[in-house]
């Protein structure tokens, strides 16, 4: 038997080799062995099969194991995404009416959000820093963010202790520097704040605004991170130690996010932020001069920031000089005029466009060239008649315009049906007691007080229509300033309380609760409900500049009703 290239050697009994060669078989010239070799030959095809089996396995085994690891990580994300997801149910139904929650209520919504950070790998197993697939990456999002819901939901509930810990506990278990790291750092910040330590709340915003800068996303300007330095200014005001150092370190913080040129959403918002903050620093030429500077690739500004600087024209900015006469030195209305006209013309499709045109009738109104006025005003009216915002204010305008003129009826018929064509604008809003205010002026109280009433009516239904809108808001405004117009002070005040329940927090809440406190103390002679109300004040804006004045209301009006409650005591 002649063989060149065996593969295999098979032994068999009594020292006899057996070569194998691959593709032939075996082939034997002994016909006296052929059933011993039959028998050799299934066993050791069957060694083969077993040994390649063997092979198979020990190279499936890591991609078994990397699939039952995946079905893990998909299974855990499925797990948490529901939880929290229950969470954010109980949250949502709490801040439909958040006075009505209870304890139970919040610790339910917290419970959903702890059992997401108890059965996420992060940070016990596994850190934010390290190599993450999408669903490790899907499973630390939802950590992270019920870490942030339980803090909010602690804070809502005063539990500023706890709240701080939940914060703590983030910062130090997180420590990739991104989004959620720096919302959990601001309101780290604004829990220092609820707690009356400015100090802290101002090294944990600065300590913010640097992460933000080191870690952003072009694409997204994120508007809490943008107007903190400004509310930083306001802060230092407030403790009397505010300097232009201040001032220069939030401008130093915008010019950081602006690219050159700035074409994309952060440089933009940045560069706004930046001329706002000049305007508040009366520094007028270097807020024009900083808008103009937002330009795309080809030079040509954008539309806002034209427009911004086309109003700033119009408004100027009132001082006081030496004599103490207030003058206007930065208006510039035929600036101001051409500057619109430019936005119509460079974007003449842009949202913009309608309200740039009706800039250019205020130009002619602050002039007092009211017949151009009105030709500009009705121009608007006739080419954006689907633009209920621009229609509502030009109907407004238009109405004023003859009011300056001298013709009062057609002035009313202007603004009559401005209020039955758009009732819930604010200029709608705003017409129907102007028309009150005109005939109180002339001494017609019979009419004055019919479209006063109709303004209660028209407040009344869009604040029912809902309680929580912006619309609802100025009505709110409103409805109380006509109560107090009519000296219907109880009204006045009941109205003042319901905006303080539906409205926590509001930035307008220090002014509504002086103002309930005097309406109780001056008009109504309720000495308890004024002292609530500046307690409430005092213990909300302890920081307030007004917070001395309303601290001796509140003494003196304790002192009288400790007085008067020893006279009423019988003898």
């Amino acid at each position: 038997m002649k063989n060149q290239n065996p593969s295999l050697v098979l032994p068999c009994r009594g020292g006899l080799q057996i070569p194998l060669i691959r593709g032939e078989g075996i082939h034997l010239d002994f016909p006296a062995l052929g059933p011993k070799l039959k028998c050799l030959k299934r066993i050791f095809i069957k060694e083969i099969k077993m040994k390649k089996f063997l092979w198979f396995l020990l190279l499936c085994v890591p991609f078994l194991f990397l699939t039952c690891a995946g079905d893990k990580n998909v299974s855990l994300r499925y797990d948490l995404e529901k939880t929290f997801n229950l969470g954010e149910q109980f949250r949502e139904n709490l801040y439909i009416n958040l006075q009505a929650a209870t304890p139970e209520d919040y610790q339910k919504a917290i419970s959903y959000y702890q059992v997401v950070k108890e059965k996420s790998p992060f940070p016990k197993k596994k850190k934010d820093l390290d190599s993450l697939d999408q669903d490790s990456r899907d499973v630390l999002r939802l950590t992270q963010q019920s870490y942030i819901r339980i803090s909010e939901l602690l804070i809502n509930q005063k539990k500023l202790d706890q709240a701080l810990s939940e914060a703590n506990s983030y910062l130090a278990d997180f420590q990739k520097n991104d989004f959620n790291r720096q919302m959990m750092r601001l309101r780290k910040g604004q829990i220092y704040e609820l707690q009356q330590k400015p100090d802290s709340a101002l090294a944990e915003y600065e300590l913010t605004l640097q992460e933000y800068v080191a870690q952003h996303d072009p694409a997204n300007p994120v508007g809490d991170f943008l107007t903190l330095p400004i509310y930083i200014i306001s802060l230092h005001m407030k403790a009397k130690d505010f300097s232009q150092q201040t001032v220069d370190q939030a401008a130093l913080f915008y010019k950081s996010l602006i690219a050159s040129p700035p074409v994309d959403p952060l440089s933009q918002q940045a560069s706004s932020n930046l001329a706002e903050l000049y305007l508040r620093n009366n520094e007028f030429d270097r807020a024009i001069s900083t808008l103009e500077t937002l330009v795309d690739s080809a030079g040509k500004i954008y539309p806002q920031p034209l427009f911004n600087i086309a109003d700033l024209y119009l408004v100027g900015r009132a001082e006081r000089d030496k004599s103490g006469r207030t003058i206007n030195r930065y208006q510039n209305l035929p600036k101001s005029r051409q500057t619109f006209n430019r936005l119509v013309e460079l974007y003449p499709d842009n949202e913009l466009t309608p309200f740039a045109k009706f800039g250019v009738g205020r130009t002619y109104y602050a002039e007092k060239q009211y017949q151009k006025a009105l030709d500009v005003f009705s121009e608007v009216k006739q080419k954006y008649p689907q633009n209920p915002r621009a229609v509502a204010a030009t109907q407004f305008q238009i109405g004023l315009t003859y009011v300056q003129i001298g013709n009062w009826d057609r002035a009313k018929t202007e603004l009559d049906w401005l209020i039955i064509n758009y009732p819930d604008s604010p200029e709608g809003m705003k017409a129907v007691g102007f028309i009150a205010d005109y005939y109180s002026r002339n001494n017609n109280k019979a009419v004055a007080d019919a479209y006063y009433q109709k303004a209660i009516d028209q407040y009344k239904g869009i604040i029912a229509k809902d309680p929580k809108s912006q619309q609802a808001y100025a009505a709110n405004q409103m409805l109380t300033e006509v109560y107090l117009t009519l000296e219907r002070w109880q009204e006045a005040a009941t109205q003042l309380e319901d905006f303080v329940k539906n409205n926590p927090g509001n930035t307008s809440e220090p002014d509504v609760l002086l103002l309930m406190g005097q309406l109780y103390e001056e008009k109504l002679n309720d000495k308890a409900k004024a002292n609530q109300s500046y307690a409430m004040f005092l213990v909300k804006y302890p920081q307030d500049p007004r917070a001395k004045e309303a601290m001796e209301r509140a003494k003196k009006l304790s002192l009288e009703m400790q007085e008067q409650g020893k006279a009423n005591i019988p003898k």
